[in-house]
């Protein structure tokens, strides 16, 4: 019996040789698509035979100067391109976000260091990042920020929960 990721590794798999299919059509070639993927020619080989193989079809003419497609490449590229492209621009899309911050920046501080060493520098972080809408929880509890769903949380502590990532800030000295 198989296993979901069994399942989960073998769809990639195919996936992955769609695409890579997809792209030798379009680059017209397995050395031209080589280069572009940044793979070696003959990984690049093995994906499309194993499509082929996978479907019991032949989706390429090969010869020693040229590439064509069978019918049945030529049905299967135009079904992949789409496929092919919408996960280009999903990549595109996302590496805009990676470039320029958008969404909501979820944050827990203490009060203390809010008032004085935040709220200074939020109105000229708004300014430079205006798609970003800041929420501030003002605590000095301890907050799990998976339980509350915070991006960052600013403590005036020693050291960080071990269970956490963390790294100091700024030295504070406390004055009685």
């Amino acid at each position: 019996m198989e296993t979901v990721g069994e399942d989960f590794v073998r769809q990639s798999q195919r996936l992955t040789d769609l695409l890579v299919f997809v792209k030798v059509v379009e680059a017209q070639g397995f050395s031209a698509a080589s280069r572009e993927l940044g793979i070696g020619k003959s990984t690049v080989s093995k994906h499309v035979q194993r499509l082929e193989h996978s479907l019991s079809l032949t989706l390429l003419r090969r010869t020693t100067r040229r590439l064509s497609l069978t019918d049945a490449g030529r049905l299967l590229y135009e079904h992949a391109e789409p496929i092919a492209r919408l996960g280009s621009g999903a990549m595109q899309a996302m590496s805009s976000l990676a470039q320029r911050p958008v969404g909501t920046l979820r944050m827990s501080a203490s009060p203390v260091y809010a008032q004085h060493v935040l709220a200074p520098l939020l109105p000229d972080f708004q300014r430079r990042y205006p798609e970003v809408r800041v929420e501030l929880q003002l605590s000095d509890c301890y907050v799990d920020p998976w339980e509350e769903g915070v991006d960052l949380v600013i403590r005036l502590q020693d050291a960080p929960d071990p269970n956490l990532a963390g790294r100091p800030l700024q030295t504070c000295p406390f004055v009685v």
